[in-house]
Protein backbone atom coordinates (compact mmCIF):
# COMPACT_ATOMS: atom_id res chain seq x y z
CA UNK A 1 0.00 0.00 0.00
CA UNK A 2 1.47 3.52 -1.24
CA UNK A 3 0.99 6.37 0.98
CA UNK A 4 -1.07 9.39 -0.52
CA UNK A 5 0.54 12.79 -0.06
CA UNK A 6 -1.80 15.20 1.20
CA UNK A 7 -2.64 17.58 -1.50
CA UNK A 8 -1.20 21.53 -1.04
CA UNK A 9 -2.70 24.34 -0.82
CA UNK A 10 -2.72 26.72 -4.09
CA UNK A 11 -2.42 30.48 -2.99
CA UNK A 12 -2.91 32.88 -4.63
CA UNK A 13 -0.14 35.33 -5.56
CA UNK A 14 0.50 38.45 -3.62
CA UNK A 15 -2.03 37.60 -0.91
CA UNK A 16 0.07 36.99 2.40
CA UNK A 17 -1.89 34.95 4.75
CA UNK A 18 -3.26 35.69 7.67
CA UNK A 19 -1.62 35.91 11.21
CA UNK A 20 -3.81 35.92 14.68
CA UNK A 21 -6.28 38.79 13.17
CA UNK A 22 -7.69 39.26 9.72
CA UNK A 23 -6.01 42.92 9.84
CA UNK A 24 -2.63 41.88 9.57
CA UNK A 25 -1.18 40.18 6.89
CA UNK A 26 2.28 37.86 7.05
CA UNK A 27 4.63 37.12 4.25
CA UNK A 28 8.11 35.63 4.02
CA UNK A 29 10.79 37.46 2.23
CA UNK A 30 14.67 36.89 1.39
CA UNK A 31 17.15 39.26 0.72
CA UNK A 32 20.85 38.73 0.00
CA UNK A 33 23.40 39.16 2.10
CA UNK A 34 24.57 43.09 1.57
CA UNK A 35 20.76 44.02 1.67
CA UNK A 36 20.45 42.08 4.96
CA UNK A 37 23.40 43.64 6.73
CA UNK A 38 22.16 47.16 5.59
CA UNK A 39 18.79 46.93 6.85
CA UNK A 40 19.96 45.11 10.44
CA UNK A 41 22.16 48.34 10.69
CA UNK A 42 19.51 50.32 10.24
CA UNK A 43 16.93 48.51 12.93
CA UNK A 44 19.77 48.55 15.36
CA UNK A 45 20.92 52.38 14.96
CA UNK A 46 16.93 53.32 15.62
CA UNK A 47 16.45 50.22 18.61
CA UNK A 48 13.80 48.26 16.55
CA UNK A 49 13.59 45.04 14.96
CA UNK A 50 14.71 43.70 11.98
CA UNK A 51 10.74 42.95 10.95
CA UNK A 52 9.44 46.74 12.00
CA UNK A 53 12.68 48.13 9.93
CA UNK A 54 11.40 46.27 6.84
CA UNK A 55 7.68 47.89 7.61
CA UNK A 56 8.87 51.28 7.37
CA UNK A 57 11.36 51.15 4.91
CA UNK A 58 7.84 49.73 2.79
CA UNK A 59 5.29 52.36 4.49
CA UNK A 60 8.35 55.12 3.14
CA UNK A 61 9.10 53.45 -0.41
CA UNK A 62 4.92 53.50 -0.95
CA UNK A 63 4.61 57.37 -0.17
CA UNK A 64 7.06 58.28 -2.28
CA UNK A 65 5.73 56.57 -5.34
CA UNK A 66 2.42 58.26 -4.12
CA UNK A 67 3.90 61.74 -3.95
CA UNK A 68 6.85 61.32 -6.92
CA UNK A 69 5.22 59.21 -9.62
CA UNK A 70 1.82 59.02 -8.50
CA UNK A 71 1.61 54.89 -8.66
CA UNK A 72 0.22 52.82 -6.59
Amino acid sequence: MGMQATPRRVRQPAQGYDHRSPAVKRVATSYDSETFEEVRKLALQQKTSFAEQIRQLVEYGLEVLKDGEGRV
